[in-house]
């Protein structure tokens, strides 16, 4: 799906895609606004989201390990008096941990998998790094940390990342990516235009893409929503069907999304009789018997299918 802010042009971080996504089939949430998107407001970046620094001379802070590291190129008087290692301009080389910290109540199983396939801190975890490399990571994972929270319907979100001291002499340097959610957008409204024109079938086809309003501007839910619609159209007398991509305009003050997506059903259609190309192998009337449909049957493309795998299975021809 691709979104936009009700000015009314698509918005480009909810469109802006990530780099494709290993093994998940879809292209979220980048899907191509136009030239024209009106730019969301920055993230506030990582690395210039500072948490407070422990006072000069108070031993009792610096003992809590806790110091984060500034905008790549600045120092911080009082961090780098704290932790000498990790000032930017140490080019000393240090292995390193990652966590992600507030993301417990609304990062599922997928959510992390994709983070720890893209992330450029995963990738170089385990192996040495100076803090000006670490750092720039930092940014990197903070763009796509957003870019997932905002998949999720999160675009509110704060992402902060932290570099701390290691617990113990010669262990790896902490960095934490602290995310705080913000309020989920949900939908106001979800049009499906053209189904209309399936008649009694209407219902069925609506019911199949299970995505509502008043719910979460999820982008996995909206795709395989929309999968699952184009199943249903193809099961149900629509082989030529074509279900265009969603289209999830953002209302940034309200906190909301409208949800559309243009249907083309294609007209419907009964299955007639089967006709061969060749006969030298079989011949129709014996692919008719083996079928699980008759003509004038409602057309479903896994009965196609299953006749499909049933010519193949005899070894006698390679395709069909």
């Amino acid at each position: 799906p691709s979104s936009g802010t009700r000015d009314q042009a698509p918005d480009p971080m909810a469109t802006g895609p990530l780099d494709p996504m290993p093994d998940i089939g879809i292209d979220w949430p980048d899907m191509g606004a136009p030239a024209d998107v009106e730019p969301l407001a920055p993230v506030q970046d990582a690395s210039q989201d500072a948490a407070t620094q422990p006072a000069a001379g108070d031993q009792s802070a610096a003992q809590d390990d806790d110091a984060i590291l500034p905008a790549e190129g600045t120092i911080d008087d009082q961090v780098a008096e704290t932790h000498p290692a990790l000032m930017v301009s140490d080019t000393s080389e240090q292995k390193y941990t990652v966590a992600l910290a507030g993301l417990d109540e609304i990062a599922d199983g997928q959510f992390r998998d994709r983070f720890n396939e893209l992330s450029v801190l995963k990738q170089g975890q385990g192996d040495r790094a100076n803090i000006a490399q670490i750092n720039r990571r930092i940014k990197e994972d903070t763009d796509l940390l957003d870019r997932l929270m905002r998949a999720k319907g999160y675009y509110d979100a704060r992402i902060r990342g932290a570099i701390s001291a290691p617990e113990s002499d010669g262990g790896p340097l902490r960095v934490t990516m602290d995310v705080v959610p913000g309020m989920q957008y949900i939908l106001s409204s979800v049009e499906l235009q053209g189904l209309e024109t399936t008649g009694e079938r209407e219902p069925l086809f609506r019911e199949a893409f299970n995505v509502k309003a008043g719910e979460a501007v999820d982008a996995d839910r909206i795709v395989t929503a929309q999968a699952s619609l184009g199943t249903a159209l193809g099961e149900n007398g629509y082989p030529f069907a074509k279900v265009e991509d969603p289209v999830v305009r953002i209302d940034h003050e309200e906190r909301k999304g409208d949800l559309d997506m243009v249907v083309n059903p294609g007209g419907f259609r009964e299955f007639g009789a089967i006709r061969l190309s060749n006969e030298q192998i079989f011949s129709a009337k014996h692919l008719q018997r083996i079928a699980r449909f008759d003509p004038g049957d409602v057309y479903k493309t896994s009965d196609v299918e299953d006749l499909r795998k049933a010519i193949i299975a005899p070894g006698l021809v390679s395709s069909a």
